[in-house]
């Protein structure tokens, strides 16, 4: 109904389509968020509601009710629900307020700046940066500004899972890809370098990285024969970029002290192992690939044996902004379900038990909660995709009916238990 509301708020008739699932059709007679919410609507237009009933084949009755992507997204903005809702009510103790502040984690977020008017900012979300960028600019290449809008986007994408979230927005100099073509970007190697290491200077707990880098190999294959010598230097400097870029991530993902995520290329020509920052560590950084509409693996996001695991991107809308008259955007690629997985971490990360949220900072660790989602929800279609939709959809059903601050707690600590069960 939200979506409805969102997407189409003039909407006069809704034609609803019921293959006989029976939570389907509870749902929309749901007083609480079904099509009576839209009814109750002072400024709804709806006048007329048709239902479409159909006598399907089991086989494609599953088909159609098989959890898509969208309901990953649905989860969990459900659950941020919750949350802000346990806040607004003023429903914690000062102890527990302060203990969900000092929770907190910090997410390093490398990409091409942040557009501050265009983020969606929440009440308890901070937001800070540096950039590195070289420019001609008398005021530099602030970290504030977006050069192609990407950053913004992995920035939002992040802010709507974990509305908590102390984002760290890193700069980094990218450029037009001609390697890759078709809107794709380059990102500098030395800039990388560099943002990789404030990144562990600043002391984030979760580095996100919604970009890769192919290395020199690769690179020289596709580029032209002609220059030869402008090549050879060229590789030259490639190479010696790389080697510091290959360092940086070796400090990085040292002694477990922080989480890196990464994204695939999304070119079916690239694997793990001719991109960076994921060939440097590739039992140590997290590589994130998308699903299709289905909840599906997106062959385009490449070999499925260097993605760890697949969340959503194919046309994941923007979060909703209510006072916006900007029309509804919807965005694809692994680059978006990267940002998605540093959201989803970074919640995880600021759980309830202070050593619990410490251990989440281990590549092992991570996936571990990661995985306690997927038994919890005894998933056997694939075991890379991360079915939010049962963990986290079932907490904020219970936080919702929770009275009082001791039973919503309690719910929390289940959720913690639950995903630090395999944890030691």
């Amino acid at each position: 109904m939200d979506v409805i509301e969102y997407a189409a708020p003039s909407v006069q008739h809704i034609h609803l389509h019921w293959s006989g699932n029976q939570t389907v059709l509870y749902g929309w007679a749901s007083s609480e968020n079904g099509m009576l919410l839209l009814c109750k609507n002072p400024r709804s237009l709806l006048s007329k509601i048709t239902l479409h009933a159909y006598q399907v084949y089991p086989l494609l009755r599953e088909q159609m009710e098989k959890p898509r992507s969208d309901a990953w997204i649905e989860a969990m903005e459900r659950f941020r629900g919750s949350l802000i809702r346990m806040h607004d009510k003023n429903m914690l103790t000062p102890s527990e307020f302060a203990c969900t502040r000092a929770n907190q984690r910090q997410v390093a977020l490398l990409d091409d700046g942040n557009d501050l008017q265009d983020f969606n900012t929440y009440r308890f979300a901070q937001c800070t940066g540096v950039s590195y960028c070289s420019s001609n600019i008398s005021n530099g290449d602030p970290w504030w500004k977006s050069t192609n809008g990407h950053g913004t986007i992995m920035a939002n994408m992040i802010s709507r899972i974990n509305p908590w979230v102390q984002l760290e927005v890193i700069k980094v100099q990218s450029s037009p890809s001609y390697i890759h073509g078709d809107g794709a970007r380059s990102m500098s190697p030395r800039s990388a370098t560099d943002a990789i290491n404030a990144a562990v200077v600043r002391g984030a707990d979760i580095i996100s990285m919604s970009w890769t880098i192919t290395d020199v190999g690769f690179r020289m294959s596709v580029l032209s024969d002609s220059a030869s010598n402008v090549d050879g230097d060229k590789r030259r400097a490639d190479e010696n970029d790389l080697k510091l870029l290959q360092s940086a991530i070796d400090d990085a993902v040292k002694g477990d002290k922080r989480l890196l995520i990464c994204s695939a290329a999304d070119d079916v020509r690239l694997n793990g192992d001719n991109t960076f920052p994921y060939s440097q560590a590739p039992e140590l950084i997290l590589r994130i690939g998308s699903t299709g509409p289905q909840a599906n693996r997106d062959l385009g996001s490449g070999s499925g044996g260097s993605i760890t695991y697949y969340l959503p991107g194919n046309q994941v809308a923007e979060d909703r902004r209510p006072h916006s008259a900007k029309p509804v955007v919807y965005h694809n690629g692994s680059s978006v379900s990267t940002a998605l997985a540093a959201g989803l971490a970074s919640d995880h990360a600021g759980a309830e038990y202070e050593n619990c949220a410490k251990a989440l900072r281990s590549h092992a660790n991570m996936r571990k909660a990661f995985n306690s989602i997927n038994r919890y929800f005894e998933w056997k279609d694939d075991d890379k995709i991360v079915p939010v939709w049962g963990l986290f959809g079932d907490k904020s059903s219970m936080l919702d009916k929770a009275t009082n601050s001791e039973d919503k707690i309690k719910v929390l600590k289940e959720l913690v238990a639950c995903l630090c069960l395999d944890i030691k």
